[in-house]
């Protein structure tokens, strides 16, 4: 019988307890994301929060060799 509290604890718990989010999201960038642009003398990317360099990085695509 005294499981049953606990039971009911632990599924209130977990009903009310609110989002979390794990993960940094990328609020805008400058060229925007997907685009396709000659030669950009900087890009700028900015996140909702501040990221860890161990456990992030970036990856620039060239679609077509120059010339």
């Amino acid at each position: 019988m005294r499981r049953f509290p606990a039971l009911i604890a632990a599924v209130a718990a977990l009903t009310l307890a609110g989002t979390a989010y794990a993960h940094p999201k990328m609020l805008s960038a400058n060229p925007a994301a997907n685009a396709t642009v000659a030669k950009p003398a900087h890009i700028e990317l900015h996140f909702s929060e501040k990221l860890m360099p161990a456990f992030s990085k970036a990856e620039l695509i060239m679609a077509a060799m120059p010339g």
